[in-house]
């Protein structure tokens, strides 16, 4: 059985630290517009590790054990591959959904607390820290390779 099916069956989602979380709440706090689909709540998770200091090695490796697992789908893997462009008010134009999902008063609902203060922060993409566009840079490659 895949990760996500035991997940599902057993009623948890499942973060990194091994910490499991009843119910799947945070996709549930999503607006329908935003499409979050069953896979966010592991999403939730990265893209927390991506605010607070990027994602690591490890971090990544684990990622990429998701997606060929299909335990993170692609709708996951745009939100954190665009939470950089958030954090300088990036307009998504493609993924117009982003938008909101970003920059509502709501967000609250639906992104991690380490990642709202950081949202539209800098002035442009030159203001990026470095280890965040490392970061960007290494979950780009893993959607090209997956999701392309």
């Amino acid at each position: 059985m895949k990760a996500k099916s035991l997940i599902l069956a057993l009623g948890l989602t499942v973060g990194l630290g091994g910490l499991a979380h009843a119910g799947s709440s945070i996709t549930e706090r999503c607006l329908p517009e935003l499409k979050c689909d069953d896979t966010w709540s592991m999403g939730y998770h990265y893209v927390e590790y991506f605010c607070k200091d990027g994602l690591s090695e490890t971090q990544l490796d684990d990622l990429e054990g998701l997606i060929k697992n299909d335990d993170m789908s692609k709708w996951s893997v745009e939100v954190l591959l665009n939470v950089y462009g958030a954090m300088y008010g990036y307009k998504f134009v493609k993924l117009k959904h982003l938008n909101t999902f970003f920059y509502d008063a709501r967000a609250s609902r639906w992104l991690p607390p380490a990642c709202l203060p950081l949202i539209k922060s800098k002035a442009t993409a030159k203001d990026m820290p470095f280890k965040l566009t490392k970061a960007r840079d290494s979950v780009r490659r893993l959607y090209d390779r997956y999701f392309k």
